[in-house]
């Protein structure tokens, strides 16, 4: 059984991907991408570090929300305005609830690279742990960088495209 999100279909045993997510909210992400990761990370039967992928795109998806929140606050409050230099905005209600966006989308804004770099930490191997994981870090933009990985899983018959396949084979299933 699937169901259909933003154009795509929602395979069941994929639907690890959407907890917490609203990809119409996200039209910048490629469903087919993430789905591809997903079955990049189940081949090498490591679902579990796909989750901070999701985290991810999850505070992505809160910043954006916030920023919206923000600008529909603020063009509220600047409706209020009349524009008199000797005029203050007496709005605490409004004001504070702006505060309360930006707030949120720093805050998120910190937390989603955060939750990537954990992801590619894990994807790659590269070994770092704890606040090491950040890309702030130098010695770990550096590793990864360095890193030659290759997203392309090779499965035990030696076809390294059969993600790509399964993946094809889902979004067409039922199309003409």
């Amino acid at each position: 059984m699937s169901t259909t999100i933003a154009g795509s279909p929602l395979p069941d045993k994929f639907s690890h991907i959407f907890f917490e997510v609203a990809l119409q909210v996200l039209p910048e992400f490629n469903y087919d991408d993430l789905v591809y990761l997903s079955l990049l990370v189940r081949a090498q039967q490591r679902e579990p570090l796909y989750f901070s992928l999701v985290d991810a795109i999850r505070k992505v998806q809160w910043m954006k929300l916030s920023s919206r929140d923000a600008t529909i606050v603020d063009a509220a409050l600047f409706a209020q305005y009349d524009g008199s230099a000797d005029v203050a905005l007496n709005d605490p209600v409004g004001q504070i609830t702006h505060s309360k966006a930006l707030l949120e989308l720093v805050s998120h804004s910190k937390a989603a690279p955060d939750s990537l770099a954990v992801f590619l930490n894990d994807l790659l191997a590269l070994g770092y742990n704890g606040g090491n994981r950040d890309f702030r870090r130098d010695t770990f933009k550096k590793e990864l960088a360095s890193s030659r990985a290759s997203l392309e899983p090779e499965s035990s018959d030696g076809n390294h495209n059969y993600c790509c396949d399964e993946s094809d084979a889902l979004f067409h299933a039922g199309t003409d």
